[in-house]
């Protein structure tokens, strides 16, 4: 359930102000509800769920009318929010998350750096941490508002490409809302934040709401154009040649740690364009594959070997195979008896 505070009776004293400051603040780590008329309680408690920021209401005189409902779910939060007044919102250059904003009603304005748009039912905004942010809300213009951790999406888009970005994530400022990829993705937006209301929701399990953040940062960065899209999207490109390559390298190297994201990097291409590439080839993963490879030379060598002067340990380990009990199964699975038998029959 969510955390309830009203703050609707008046201006408040820096008293009162700390004191929803530090209530907001140790509700930020899980659920919160917030209501204010108080524009600097409105600009600090907003403040606490994102970074801080100059809030500039266009009306003199009336302020704001905030009403704000969030839900933090390990790197991702997602938050309703509403000024209900025009207001002018100057948070700068974001340092530590992306922010996607999705209007339920009304229209925004938003700058960043060079770019800017209008935003509205059509088009929902995406913002970067690179350029410094001007946004204007209207009156009535609720937002639904999905907070990623810039560590946690960065994570992600190093699993997808298959190595670390070696220069900045730059979204796309503008997210158009009615293509069939982005509804699917505002609808696992949707579901997060009903199910998140929900006593004894599924998402008040740390792992499974961590699993859930996850998917949606992979699936917004499988949505949503950005610097490193031709990274995540290549799959179709990948020549055969890339297969051959990448089993050159393997060959060359078996006796070493092949992890599949450093396959592809030697090969110049990304991870799943390298899976897509031996599937096409080989009809198999390059996990797999050199997993075949490593049991097909082990009993090359097993073979050939003198028992008293070699172990299946010594072969092993020099086709950079590290956990004996895993291969001993595979072995036996392919060639019905173990690597010690095959060793010691001559």
């Amino acid at each position: 359930m969510f955390r309830t505070y009203d703050q609707r009776s008046g201006r408040a004293t820096g008293r009162s102000l700390r004191r929803e400051v530090q209530r907001v603040s140790e509700a930020v780590r899980g659920r919160l509800e917030l209501a204010t008329r108080d524009v600097d309680v409105a600009r600090v408690s907003v403040g606490e769920l994102f970074c801080p920021h100059r809030l500039e209401p266009r009306s003199d005189g009336r302020g704001v009318d905030l009403t704000l409902k969030s839900v933090r779910l390990g790197g991702l939060a997602i938050v309703e929010l509403d000024y209900g007044e025009t207001v002018d919102i100057l948070p700068g250059e974001l340092s530590t998350f992306y922010l996607v904003q999705i209007p339920l009603r009304g229209t925004a304005r938003i700058e960043q750096g060079r770019d800017e748009l209008v935003s509205d039912l059509s088009t929902a905004s995406v913002l970067s941490p690179v350029d410094p942010i001007r946004m204007t809300w209207r009156a009535d213009n609720p937002q639904l508002l999905v907070y990623v951790d810039r560590a946690l999406l960065e994570s992600e888009l190093t699993r997808l490409v298959g190595r670390r970005a070696g220069r900045p994530l730059v979204f796309d400022l503008g997210m158009p809302t009615r293509t069939p990829q982005v509804r699917s993705w505002l609808r696992a937006v949707r579901f997060l934040w009903d199910e998140a209301g929900h006593e004894g929701s599924i998402l008040e399990q740390r792992a499974t709401a961590d699993a859930f953040s996850r998917a949606l940062t992979a699936q917004l960065l499988e949505t949503q154009p950005h610097t490193f899209t031709d990274a995540i999207r290549p799959v179709r490109l990948a020549p055969p040649s890339v297969a051959r390559r990448a089993v050159d390298h393997i060959e060359a190297h078996l006796g070493e740690p092949l992890a599949v994201g450093d396959i592809a990097d030697e090969v110049g291409t990304s991870t799943r364009a390298l899976q897509e590439a031996f599937r096409r080839e080989f009809d198999t993963t390059p996990v797999a594959f050199v997993r075949e490879l490593r049991l097909t030379r082990a009993h090359e060598m097993l073979r050939r070997a003198e028992p008293g002067t070699t172990t299946v340990t010594e072969v092993a380990m020099g086709l950079g195979i590290t956990h004996l009990g895993r291969f001993s199964v595979h072995y036996n699975g392919r060639y019905g008896e173990s690597p010690s038998a095959t060793l010691w029959r001559r």
